[in-house]
């Protein structure tokens, strides 16, 4: 700090000090507007994480098809399915490769509920029944070579 002698000196002070006040600030926002930008996709992808397991559902992701809470199925088949996966299919993977693949399973889950797993049941059992319906028995009365004349 200069040493100050009469107002001239101290209304040039006081400018340079505003100066560099603003000189700061400029810097400060814009070193802010950095670590948002970078800071913003590990966000979302925490912010995705949890919003799976919190169970709230957010205005963009909805748990079910028809906006209705988890039922115990889709509740069992998010904790289930990625277990199945990573016991059957990846049993040898590493850890990031089954963290993926659960969180992948799990955000596939959410549509599936009692009303889609009735829904696949019956097309299956439709599609059965068809395959095998039984022949109509006929019958074309008294056979020729029988001894009922």
């Amino acid at each position: 700090m200069k040493n100050i002698k009469n107002i001239a000196d101290l209304q040039i002070h006081i400018l340079n000090l505003e100066f560099a006040k603003t000189e700061h600030e400029i810097y400060l926002q814009q070193k802010v507007s950095e670590v948002k930008q970078r800071l913003a996709s590990p966000l979302k992808f925490y912010n995705r994480i949890t919003s799976m397991f919190s169970g709230k559902e957010n205005s963009q992701q909805n748990t079910s098809s028809n906006n209705e809470k988890p039922d115990w199925v889709n509740l069992l088949a998010r904790v289930g399915v990625p277990f199945v996966i990573n016991k059957l299919v990846f049993k040898k993977s590493g850890f990031i490769v089954k963290a993926l693949i659960s969180l992948f399973s799990q955000g596939a889950i959410t549509s599936v509920n009692k009303n889609s797993i009735a829904n696949l049941v019956d097309v299956v059992t439709g599609f059965v029944k068809s395959k095998t319906k039984k022949k109509p028995f006929l019958d074309y009365g008294i056979p020729p070579d029988s001894e009922t004349y």
